[in-house]
């Protein structure tokens, strides 16, 4: 679960992949929208403060330059690491859209209002998220579409 790894107050924007060339780039799989990466925008990464040079997409991934890291062996040494930013810079989401972090630890019942368990990690797949749902049925596994989520009450964690 990335929030075990994020400290309180920040919110894990994208994860390490590895590197991209010889430079310092880094792949990085998002875990925001792909518009909160930016260069210029300051962002922690292993406990330092480091600045994104530079952003490029590449699919579902990005190449991210940070200007701290010049070398193929450092940007290797983030390899699984997260790129975390402070809860208060991310601004709100959007209409109908939703921080990961957010949906972690909700409760989901079912349409007639039966619990079904508490979002415990949610993973991206080529076309949709998936959360992982943990409760007296053991694991289950909930696309995160229109047709199968209804509805989400972030006050009343549901």
């Amino acid at each position: 679960m990335i929030r075990g790894e994020v400290p309180d107050g920040f919110v894990a924007v994208g994860r390490v992949l590895g590197p991209w060339g010889v430079r310092g780039d880094l792949k990085i799989e998002p875990l925001a929208d792909l518009d909160r990466f930016r260069s210029g925008l300051t962002v922690q990464l292993a406990g330092s403060t480091c600045i994104i040079e530079r952003v490029n997409t590449s699919g579902r991934q990005l190449r991210l330059k940070l200007i701290e890291i010049n070398d193929r062996e450092t940007a290797t040494a983030h390899r699984g690491q997260y790129l975390i930013l402070a809860e208060a810079d991310l601004g709100p989401a959007g209409e109908d859209r939703y921080y990961r972090f957010q949906l972690i630890g909700l409760n989901v019942v079912s349409t007639d209002g039966d619990p079904i368990g508490e979002i415990t990690d949610i993973f991206a797949t080529g076309s949709n998220d998936i959360f992982v749902v943990k409760g007296p049925r053991g694991e289950l596994l909930i696309p995160a579409i229109d047709d199968v989520v209804q509805s989400i009450d972030l006050d009343a964690k549901v």
